[in-house]
């Protein structure tokens, strides 16, 4: 390529992306050198980079000069870890697209009063590394891109205190995740805002709030899962808002898209909206509103398995739209905390408050029993409380918990077991036989072995005949140990199913109520069937 080529693409370039420089005679080459009267510093220009001269008369004292000024430096994609040094101090547009730039200080644009546009995109900044009052002096500054800096994490309101001459901001496909509450309050002047493809999850409420000349907003892109009440209150000359690809499950109408009389574009689609009643003013909205919503046909609604927006039949649901929203999150709130005192108190409290009624229940039996006499029917017969039906292989139980607890001193029963009571040398049927027909109650002692066992099925069998024989309720059921229906006979279903069991506990409390409760069950009369039905 010809240097008389390489200029003139570099005026074009320029042209482009500067067009607000372009008032008077401009040229791409140095005219100081041909017959400039500047010095220097306003018409040097940064090595590797290329520089757009520009013509201006100055009249504000004496006879009327011409002199030329380097209004645009163009150092793209030059490799530049900081700024240049020698850029100079009247230029109007900077443009460091594509650098390696990671640092900005403070004091690095303290010179460039004149500078309007200023491209920084496709570098290497973080938000950390960059001065607090590096934009201090650019008070006349029109234009700002800091696009593709990924390590741009949060924009801090001290960046634009001074910038009230800004009107376009561009941090697009960035790293964003959070933006400080008032960051553009100071920036009266700005007409677009474009945060497109970042992580922000939220916004805040104040963000595009009295702009008065903001015209363009763009958060597509990113994570956004709701938008605030009124976030364009005092902005109302907004002509393009877009919201797509994002989370929204709803927009409501205290958004206030309704009071945007000038919108020309908005932009929804591939949200996750959920097409319920807070929908359904949106829904109506978008068949009112004279604005173009582009990609209308990616808006779907993910409760209904994917159904078009535009399909969405909001008509067709019953909505109340008084908002008993804070009413019933205080009311909930309320009875949530009252719920959560009373439950811990009965949580810590519970074997005292249990053991306590048990106990209150056996005062009220024995007094029954003293008015009422021996309880058993048949009471010549009777030489033990109770039978204990247990499989062999869970006798420890019962020979170190059951025995000592029920036979001494504080409940007095008479037990009759097995291994210690049955007649020796005799048919065991015929000792279980006698077991049951000689005691008050037969308590049942359930677990995995015990629903496997036929002799235990068998000594169920015979409690069941005398119960119906004699029509008495003889039978008490603890469980030992949980066992799946699947896992048990018919009978022992039967059993479970019209009996109120006692369950055991490791819990040394919660044995101190589970002996209570069987010390009671053990007392109950062994009433008559027609008594029982009563």
């Amino acid at each position: 390529m010809t240097s008389f080529a390489k200029v003139m693409l570099y005026a074009v370039l320029v042209l482009i992306v500067a067009p607000g420089c372009m008032s008077g005679k401009c040229r791409s080459y140095n005219p100081f050198r041909i017959n400039g009267t500047q010095t220097p510093n306003t018409t040097i220009c940064p090595k590797q980079c290329h520089c757009y001269y520009c013509q201006h008369s100055n009249s504000q004292k004496g006879p009327i000069t011409t002199q030329w000024n380097v209004k645009n430096v163009i150092c793209r994609q030059k490799a530049f870890n900081r700024i240049p040094e020698d850029i100079p101090v009247d230029v109007q547009q900077l443009d460091l697209y594509k650098n390696s730039i990671s640092k900005l200080s403070s004091s690095e644009m303290i010179n460039f009063k004149e500078l309007k546009f200023l491209d920084l995109s496709f570098n290497d900044l973080q938000d950390s590394n960059i001065g607090d009052h590096f934009f201090d002096c650019l008070t006349k500054l029109i234009k700002l891109n800091l696009d593709n800096n990924h390590a741009i994490t949060h924009i801090p309101i001290v960046w634009f205190q001074k910038l009230v001459a800004l009107e376009r901001l561009y941090i697009r496909y960035s790293a964003v995740k959070t933006l400080q509450r008032g960051v553009f309050k100071h920036c009266g002047n700005l007409t677009g805002i474009y945060l497109t493809g970042n992580k922000l999850v939220s916004l805040p409420p104040d963000l595009f709030r009295n702009q008065p000349v903001l015209i363009s907003v763009d958060v597509s892109h990113n994570s956004i899962n709701a938008i605030q009440d009124e976030v364009f209150r005092g902005s109302p000359e907004i002509n393009y808002f877009f919201l797509h690809d994002n989370k929204v499950t709803t927009i409501s109408r205290n958004m206030g898209l309704q009071n945007l009389t000038k919108l020309i574009k908005i932009g929804v689609g591939e949200n996750p909206f959920v097409c319920d009643c807070n929908l359904v003013w949106f829904r109506h909205w978008i068949n009112q509103t004279d604005a173009t919503l582009i990609e209308l046909d990616k808006a779907k609604c993910r409760n209904t398995n994917g159904t078009s927006l535009v399909n969405f039949d909001a008509d067709s649901l019953i909505c109340i739209e008084h908002d008993f929203t804070k009413p019933v999150l205080i009311a909930t709130f309320c009875s949530a905390a009252c719920l959560t005192v009373l439950g811990t108190l009965l949580y810590v409290f519970r074997w005292d408050i249990r053991y306590w009624n048990q106990r209150r229940l056996l005062r009220k039996q024995y007094e029954r029993l003293q008015n009422e006499g021996p309880p058993p029917i048949d009471g010549v017969q009777v030489r033990y409380d109770a039978f204990v039906s247990y499989n062999s292989k869970d006798v420890d139980w019962v020979l170190k918990s059951a025995l000592p607890i029920l036979e001494g001193p504080e409940f007095k029963f008479r037990l009759c077991v097995d291994f210690r009571d049955f007649v020796v040398g005799g048919a065991i049927a015929d000792n279980i036989s006698d077991a049951i027909k000689y005691s008050r109650k037969m308590l049942i002692v359930v677990t995995k072995n015990f629903a496997k066992s036929e002799w235990c099925y068998f000594e169920m069998e015979m409690a069941r005949t005398r119960m119906f024989d004699h029509h008495e309720d003889i039978l008490v059921v603890v469980i030992l140990e949980h066992v799946a229906s699947r896992n048990m006979p018919t009978l022992l279903q039967k059993i479970l199913r019209k009996k109120t069991y006692i369950e055991w506990t490791e819990n040394p409390d919660g044995q101190k109520v589970f002996w209570t409760r069987l010390a009671a069950a053990l007392n109950i009369p062994n009433a008559h069937h027609d008594r029982l039905l009563n």
